[in-house]
């Protein structure tokens, strides 16, 4: 991509070709979707790229297989919904944030229930100490070379 708009648009695609066959898959098991899909995007160039029909100098390096966005668009299978930085729970993933957005997204992404759980599954292995007696199985014995063996040659070409 040739810029960050174009990227998150490209990012977009995918998200679309997800989208389409989580939404077809779930018809198959007669749940009703409903119509339009919201996409949250934080980028305002790739959803000017997916909004505006026909090419535009934005759009224009990107390939034509990434226009099926555009395309659900247009046929209302999705809307795309700005969502400004502050609030994209998705930013903790990818850039460092200060303490208390990363508070807010942590809390979004892991309720309160799952925080615990993972607090309770971390104490515990803090607690127990690993040893070879409790594996279910014999760890392999490491025998190194001898002394006339360099670590690359096999016994057998000497």
């Amino acid at each position: 991509a040739m810029s960050s708009g174009e990227a998150e648009y490209i990012a977009l695609s995918d998200i679309c070709r997800e989208l389409v066959y989580v939404t077809q898959l779930l018809q198959e098991f007669k749940m009703k979707i409903p119509k339009p899909v919201p996409v949250y995007c934080d980028s305002q160039a790739a959803i000017s790229i997916a909004a505006k029909p026909g090419f535009t100098q934005k759009g224009k390096n990107i390939r034509i297989e990434y226009h099926n966005v555009r395309d659900n668009y247009q046929t209302k299978q999705i809307c795309i919904n700005k969502i400004p930085g502050e609030d994209n729970p998705a930013d903790i993933l990818t850039k460092a944030l200060p303490g208390p957005s990363n508070k807010k997204h942590c809390d979004f992404l892991f309720p309160i229930s799952y925080r615990e759980k993972l607090t309770i599954m971390l104490q515990g292995t803090r607690k127990r100490k690993i040893t070879t007696k409790a594996l279910p199985y014999k760890l392999p014995r490491l025998v190194g070379p001898t002394s006339a063996q360099t670590p690359y040659e096999s016994p057998t070409s000497i």
